[in-house]
């Protein structure tokens, strides 16, 4: 078994020589890149997405919050029972 492993990996290493082993590399980059954007974008638009979500409801419940502040207000000026 040792020395299969040592053939195999004297092999390997005849195989990955300079010019295959500078394919490999150049290809696993591409696909390194590749995946880093993939990642990227799949952790970005959730955040982006919720920063987006929770703006839109604090604006809305405060421009909600505003107008029955103003309407309760008037119903009091009124006199309007409640």
């Amino acid at each position: 078994m040792k020395m299969g492993a040592k053939v195999a990996g004297m092999g390997a290493k005849q195989f990955f020589a300079k010019d295959v082993l500078a394919t490999v590399k150049r290809v696993a980059s591409k696909i390194g890149i590749n995946i880093l954007q993939r990642s990227i974008v799949k952790y970005t638009v959730p955040i982006a997405s919720i920063g987006i979500g929770s703006s839109w409801n604090y604006l809305a419940t405060r421009n909600v919050g505003r107008f029955a502040v103003r309407h309760f207000k008037q119903r009091a000026a009124a006199g309007s029972p409640p």
